[in-house]
């Protein structure tokens, strides 16, 4: 199931495939007993950082109408204003601000973007969340942001622990911050030159994952290509193939996604895997 879950969101990225969704109100300063709302992103960004909060943000459009169901209903909701005061809060209307909701790849709406004071994201949501599944979520940010940090502090304390670097890249590709999650997948590789540890072929795969959503295709192959060269019968070797396959396809190099995806569905064990690979190959007419 985790594939496929991670397969709906790296083609949903790589396809540009808009949910269809509806409309909000501006933002702005709320009434009293509603949630507050900052007025842009560097004045949010700079009062979490002074208040020392999670920054979230509402991506809408004038024509979504899951856009105004939050506003409607989730947002309205006692507990969701309670928890709101402990973030700071923005609305964006994505295409009053094209720049900004491409620099963070949002292509549906609406879309909840959870991020630090750096402007660094967090986690997301995609589409519309009923009020105590939103408070969840919210919940849910802060505690990734606090496993995050201690997982930074972590490996400035200990440069040389291959857990702690293999945890930190993880947490950054969770991110999309591929800057620093090469960094810390480098170190543990380095630290960790026969796998003892058994996460190289996990840190791989994410790596390869993240490139891909970020559009970033041919470090995405690399990644993935390297991770089958050293771990070819690893537990997540099907999975990093397909990947592969999927990076080769949005790439544009059919005759490479072809081969792999067929590769894919001729020796994966995961029946998923192999429908899903398959999928892909009925796309391309590569299933004669």
């Amino acid at each position: 199931m985790k594939m496929i879950e991670r397969s709906t969101g790296y083609l949903a990225r790589f396809a540009l495939i808009v949910t269809a969704a509806g409309s909000v109100v501006t933002a702005g300063m709320a009434a009293p007993g509603s949630i507050q709302w900052e007025k842009d992103l560097p004045s949010a960004l700079k009062a979490a950082g002074t208040a020392n909060k999670i920054v979230m943000v509402d991506f809408y459009t004038d024509w979504c109408g899951y856009c105004k169901e939050l506003d409607r209903v989730t947002y309205k909701d006692k507990r969701v204003v309670a928890e709101s005061a402990n973030f700071v809060n923005l609305k964006i209307d994505a295409e009053a601000q094209p720049d900004t909701a491409g620099k963070y790849q949002v292509r549906g709406y609406p879309t909840i973007l959870f991020m630090d004071a750096h402007g660094g994201e967090i986690t997301r949501i995609g589409g519309y969340q009923p009020p105590a599944d939103f408070l969840e979520s919210m919940q849910e940010a802060k505690r990734m942001q606090t496993e995050f940090l201690q997982s930074v502090e972590q490996a400035q304390a200990h440069p040389d622990d291959i857990s702690a670097n293999a945890t930190l890249s993880l947490a950054y590709y969770q991110r999309r911050n591929l800057e620093n999650g090469k960094r810390h997948l480098d170190a543990a590789v380095k630290l960790d030159t026969n796998n003892a540890s058994g996460r190289l072929p996990e840190l791989y795969l994410r790596a390869g994952i993240a490139n891909g959503m970020s559009g970033e295709l041919k470090q995405a192959i690399h990644l993935l290509s390297e991770g089958l060269e050293k771990f070819p019968n690893s537990s997540v070797a099907d999975e990093t193939r397909y990947y592969l396959g999927l990076s080769y396809l949005f790439d544009e190099q059919k005759e490479s996604a072809s081969n792999t995806l067929k590769e894919v569905v001729a020796s994966a064990k995961s029946e998923g895997i192999r429908n899903a690979a398959q999928e892909r190959l009925n796309e391309l007419g590569g299933n004669e």
